[in-house]
């Protein structure tokens, strides 16, 4: 895939847009695990190959049928993640999440749509510049059922994780080909924080990742998806789509990912305080 994203452009960049209470033992035991064995320059994954893989979807108020806009992942069972810029502005009542979908118009009935009970931004996230706290929360109107595991949480990562090893990237975003309504995957490299500040001229925050060198990646569409890195034979959740270059092609000028461990003390402060609501 290109992965792709991109609502908002800047000058050579744009955004990429397009538990309830889970006891720490149901998420020790089932988050991270794929459920079965690309985005610009990727390839088609195979279904329920990334089960926490979501589909954030808004309701045309002509047709009233849905229609994908961004992606999101799955970290509870009552909550998923994405970009802050996904859902700014954005009525709730018209938003859904889809789950378990791998051909977003060939739908097959093993696919979940929950409504959303409720929207958390994060306080510091600003809608310009290099988008800082790129991340919001949502908190869906029913739980998802995890026991069969075609739907499944990614793990969360620790405040003190780094974002190494096997790496990839997820979306339905805009790709090279007319393949955008399968989901994607790439298998990404991470780039250094201190190259990629001065690939991107300074625009690089600490709570930022670097991945992959421009010419495939994330695109439009792809904006909020996830960013998910092996460790312990678990998949970690280390980035949230957020920024790129317009093009989605241009070498040399890193996709841009939200750092999960720089926020994972305010997701679990977030959700507990949510969980009583």
């Amino acid at each position: 895939m290109f992965i792709s994203c991109f609502n908002v452009c800047l000058i050579l960049f744009v955004v990429f847009s397009q538990f309830d209470k889970v006891s720490s033992r149901h998420f020790i035991e089932r988050c991270g695990i794929k459920s079965s064995l690309n985005i610009v320059g990727g390839r088609a994954a195979n279904p329920g190959e990334w089960p926490w893989q979501a589909s954030l979807q808004i309701r045309d108020k002509y047709t009233r049928e849905y229609q994908h806009f961004c992606g999101a992942v799955l970290i509870g069972e009552y909550w998923v993640a994405t970009a802050a810029h996904c859902v700014i502005d954005k009525r709730q009542s018209a938003l859904s999440v889809l789950l378990g979908a791998h051909h977003l118009n060939t739908l097959d009935g093993q696919e979940v749509r929950i409504g959303i009970s409720t929207i958390i931004t994060h306080p510091y996230y600003v809608d310009s510049g290099n988008y800082p706290s790129d991340l919001a929360l949502i908190k869906l109107s029913d739980p998802v059922e995890l026991a069969d595991g075609l739907v499944r949480e990614v793990c969360l990562p620790s405040a003190s994780d780094e974002v190494v090893g096997d790496c990839w990237v997820t979306g339905w975003g805009v790709t090279l080909q007319d393949d955008g309504d399968y989901l994607q995957e790439l298998k990404s490299d991470v780039v250094n924080n201190t190259h990629c500040k001065d690939l991107w001229h300074g625009y690089i925050r600490d709570d930022h990742v670097c991945v992959g060198l421009g010419n495939t990646g994330a695109c439009r569409g792809d904006s909020g998806g996830p960013l998910v890195c092996r460790k312990n034979g678990r998949y970690q959740l280390a980035g949230i789509t957020s920024w790129g270059e317009e093009t989605c092609t241009k070498k040399g000028y890193p996709n841009i990912f939200t750092r999960v461990s720089s926020f994972v003390d305010w997701i679990k402060h977030t959700i507990r305080a949510y969980s009583t609501n």
